[in-house]
């Protein structure tokens, strides 16, 4: 019985995979065939100023990401410093490109593993690290859709003051801090590093400084989609969906523009991965000596 049921949950699971890409792909499809947008159109909406900026803020954004690892890994006693933090962060990042969705998720587990720290207690780091980031990527994002929509007025106001203590306290019992108060650090940090993420996008698909704030949540809102979506390579297909769908209910854009130029954003965010890399595979040995040194056997946890 138990193998019966396992082969029923894994032709559902695939089946469901597949319904899920049909879905995402006859969307796409739509949207480019119902809009047409001509190649010079694109053009004229990106230049290299444009390009470099979205780069520069993506950057920004993975470098507060990559605080927010530090912090985790210190915050459950794990405390390995900024290089082997960048290091985790960005060679799992990669993986997530794989097929399946789930390397990125095994990359850090084996990091992770390497450096002596116990599986189950890699495991919450990392689900704890997703929450929040999925957290303030998607009420940044609401955030800035929901103020244009009031029209930045004491309306919003209000609401984006009554977020903020909400989001830092998510990030106060999330993450086990002890007497510390770097939870307020984190908050900053991440508030930041999703205000930068979005607007990498905005400053690509807006189409004028009027709708900049509304394309910037947009992206937000998006790329939490993608990161629940954890069967989807990087949020692939799911992102871009949720970007035009909302593009089109929010901003008026046009569907098809929105996925082009979603495309694109994504290849230069691909460009800020592999730039994020470089230095982790620079101080490689290093890291790799520390964590050598941290795994006298495979059960050991320093820390915890």
């Amino acid at each position: 019985m138990p193998t019966v049921l396992k082969t029923t949950m894994r032709l559902l699971r695939s089946w469901g995979m597949l319904l899920w890409f049909t879905s995402i792909a006859a969307f796409v499809v739509w949207g480019l065939m119902s809009q047409p947008v001509s190649p010079a159109a694109i053009l004229e909406r990106i230049g290299l100023m444009q390009v470099l900026a979205a780069l520069a803020l993506i950057l920004a954004g993975k470098f507060l990401t990559i605080l927010l690892v530090g912090h985790v890994l210190a915050a459950f006693g794990e405390s390995r410093g900024l290089k082997f933090a960048w290091y985790a962060y960005s060679i799992a990042d990669i993986a997530k490109y794989l097929p399946g969705g789930i390397w990125g998720i095994t990359g850090r587990l084996h990091i992770f593993h390497r450096a002596g720290i116990q599986l189950w207690h890699a495991g919450r780091m990392l689900l704890v690290e997703t929450l929040v980031l999925v957290a303030f990527s998607f009420s940044v994002g609401a955030l800035a859709i929901v103020s244009v929509r009031l029209g930045w007025d004491y309306r919003s106001s209000i609401l984006i003051l009554a977020a903020l203590p909400v989001l830092a306290l998510t990030v106060r019992m999330l993450i086990p801090w002890g007497e510390s108060a770097r939870w307020v650090t984190t908050t900053a940090q991440q508030l930041l590093a999703w205000v930068c993420f979005g607007c990498s996008f905005a400053v690509v698909a807006a189409p004028n400084w009027n709708a900049f704030a509304t394309v910037a949540g947009i992206f937000n809102v998006g790329f939490a989609a993608g990161t629940v979506a954890v069967f989807a390579p990087s949020g692939l297909g799911v992102r871009e969906a949720v970007i035009a769908w909302l593009g089109g209910e929010s901003a008026q854009a046009n569907t098809r523009l929105l996925i082009e130029l979603a495309v694109i954003h994504r290849f230069i965010w691909i460009a800020a991965d592999f730039l994020t890399l470089i230095p982790a595979l620079a101080f490689r040995k290093s890291v790799n000596a520390r964590m050598a040194v941290s795994t006298p056997d495979a059960g050991t946890s320093p820390g915890s």
